[in-house]
């Protein structure tokens, strides 16, 4: 799914999460960027990121069993996963 919907950069850590930046003096929304993007805004990359971690969350029958809980980054989880 990841790999589908172009969010796998989330989990290999290929699209960090940026810095905060200061906000629009002028109140302009910022244009739309595509979901692969290497180089999201930090509202941007928020959203996909817990779109991912949502469907990493969901899938896992116990999650709290294998240490992953709702506020982790899908990278987070994505590790807690994999090296177990």
């Amino acid at each position: 799914i990841a790999q589908a919907t172009g969010l796998s950069g989330y989990l290999d850590g290929t699209i960090p999460s940026p810095s905060p930046t200061t906000a629009n003096i002028q109140g302009a929304a910022p244009a739309p960027t595509p979901v692969n993007l290497h180089s999201p805004t930090l509202e941007e990359w928020e959203l996909h990121d817990v779109q991912i971690a949502g469907i990493i969350y969901q899938n896992v029958k116990d999650p709290c069993s294998m240490g992953i809980t709702q506020d982790m980054s899908a990278q987070v989880m994505w590790i807690a996963l994999t090296t177990k």
